[in-house]
């Protein structure tokens, strides 16, 4: 007669058996494969390595096709057709669609000696912040030219305008303490001056001065700024014009 040694049950029939592996919550078991697994992540795991599977519904199709079919109709805002991805959240799929994989590169540096492509306008503010670009842009011109020039703050919170742009000082011979130079703000201490003041140019000491203004949500730097607006997480189609400027302004100082 068969018999359960796990849960000591005794079954009328082989059918029986299997019935209670694949519904007890006390066993991780695949009919298909008619092997034990030892947690629920791992039959999960297996699942999906072997067979035509969706974990958001836990169901088994016959076919990897009626798989796809499944997931385009019924999970399309997690769903990536192209690659037959499913993602855990839509943010997740967004971030997937909006990525290199997806999307070309049709955003062009404007200076002379750069003309590097990306994909998007913050990758291109990204590029001009982290200081590698030929025109010699980085995150204190950025900011000095927008604070100057965005009179109606449509990308800045006018209430930390003052404070630097969040920029603390460059620092000067005066950071020696004998040793090292160090970061008056964290106690940081570096070999030389240059590196000190490249830890003083980075996002570390500087103020959210950066502000969506439909969500209020506050931003280091300006193409962090330009990525929640990408997202789509907020409606700002009433200030598109005025943002737009904004970063049409920025790109010419690379000319």
């Amino acid at each position: 007669m068969p018999y359960c040694y796990l849960c000591y049950r005794d079954f009328n029939s082989r059918l029986g058996l299997t019935e209670h592996y694949v519904q007890s919550p006390d066993h991780h078991y695949c009919k298909y494969c008619r092997i034990h697994l030892d947690s629920a992540s791992q039959i999960q795991n297996h699942n999906e390595a072997e067979h035509a599977y969706c974990r958001l519904c836990e169901r088994h199709f016959k076919s990897n096709i009626g798989l796809h079919e499944h997931n385009r109709q019924k999970h399309a805002s997690v769903y990536c057709v192209p690659c037959r991805r499913q993602f855990l959240s839509p943010s997740n799929c967004q971030s997937h669609l909006n990525s290199s994989l997806h999307r070309a590169e049709d955003t062009f540096c404007p200076s002379s000696g750069c003309s590097i492509a990306f994909i998007n306008q913050s990758a291109l503010m990204l590029h001009f912040e982290s200081g590698s670009c030929q025109s010699d842009i980085n995150r204190r011109v950025i900011y000095e030219w927008v604070r100057d020039n965005d009179r109606s703050n449509v990308t800045t919170n006018p209430a930390r305008l003052s404070q630097r742009g969040g920029f603390p000082p460059i620092a000067t011979d005066r950071s020696w303490n004998g040793q090292a130079y160090e970061c008056r703000l964290c106690r940081f201490q570096y070999r030389s001056l240059a590196s000190l003041n490249c830890h003083l140019a980075s996002r570390r000491h500087q103020k959210k001065v950066y502000r969506c203004p439909s969500c209020h949500a506050h931003f280091v730097s300006l193409s962090g700024f330009c990525q929640h607006t990408e997202s789509g997480q907020c409606n700002v189609l009433d200030y598109k014009e005025a943002i737009d400027e904004v970063l049409a302004g920025v790109t010419r100082l690379a000319l």
